[in-house]
């Protein structure tokens, strides 16, 4: 555990960096700045970028930008725009822009999606909740469901292990307010979502973590090797984690052997020469 705190402690760094850069953004032009709230979320976004991407393996990417589906490229609607998308590496882009990691992304090929914040309130943690679910109940009717966290297909993922079609989702934030991010508050207003669809809540400068698991009928949980919620007879549980800073890097190595193991183990849905030219408007 001294490795791990170690590397803890050089986390820990990197995020009052990345802190202190975003809150100097945020100062009012009397003290030289002019209210770059945008740019103060880009900062915040591109760290936690960094962060997943050291532990995503080269068969996925990682992106901002927005997911399509074959009907949407052919309506007027606006596409689904999310901060962090993961996608299937196998599987091109639909549009990339070039100045950037922008890309729109067929819904196929998505294996995670993430909504950052730089501090998570109430009301943040709820808006980014409510924008994952809008996300998954277009994705839960697409195809069948091919992507619905209940969907029975295993398949096996690009890492060659057994894996699923339906999407990692969590919300990721720098800082959180700790008075309003109480155990009260999850088990009441957000444990729903966890046993429906969000994968994890982390703040990795705390010990805060929420995180989807099993339950036995011993009473014993356990964490799936998937993101699915298909569980078989095992039933739902959400364990939380928030206890003193002395064990923050413990809680920090739980949410990375989590996301490393559930992103591994999602998988892009075939898309062969009828899908892809749906998409670019030809039957």
């Amino acid at each position: 555990m001294d490795r791990l705190t170690s590397i803890q402690k050089v986390n820990d760094a990197e995020i009052r960096l990345i802190q202190q850069q975003s809150a100097l953004l945020l100062q009012k032009p009397a003290n030289g700045f002019n209210g770059e709230l945008k740019s103060s979320g880009t900062i915040v976004e591109n760290y936690i970028k960094g962060l997943l991407s050291k532990h995503l393996p080269e068969s996925y990417r990682i992106c901002s930008g927005y997911i399509a589906t074959a009907d949407s490229m052919r309506s007027d609607t606006n596409l689904i725009q999310h901060d962090i998308i993961i996608v299937d590496g196998r599987m091109p882009p639909i549009h990339s822009f070039g100045i950037s990691d922008i890309e729109v992304v067929c819904a196929e090929s998505v294996c995670g999606i993430i909504e950052v914040k730089r501090t998570l309130t109430k009301d943040s943690l709820k808006s980014a909740i409510g924008h994952l679910h809008a996300t998954k109940t277009v994705l839960d009717t697409y195809k069948g469901g091919i992507k619905s966290k209940n969907s029975p297909h295993k398949i096996v993922a690009p890492t060659l292990s057994i894996g699923t079609y339906a999407p990692f989702y969590a919300v990721i934030a720098l800082d959180c307010d700790k008075n309003e991010m109480n155990r009260e508050y999850f088990a009441s207003e957000i444990v729903a979502s966890i046993h429906e669809f969000i994968d994890f809540i982390w703040v990795p400068s705390t010990c805060l973590l929420v995180a989807f698991a099993g339950l036995t009928d011993e009473g014993k949980f356990f964490y799936p090797s998937t993101v699915s919620r298909d569980l078989g007879k095992s039933k739902s549980h959400c364990c939380y984690n928030s206890p003193e800073a002395d064990e923050q890097a413990r809680i920090y190595g739980i949410a990375i052997a989590l996301y490393r193991t559930w992103i591994n183990n999602t998988s892009g849905a075939y898309l062969g020469l009828e899908e892809n030219a749906a998409y670019f408007g030809f039957d």
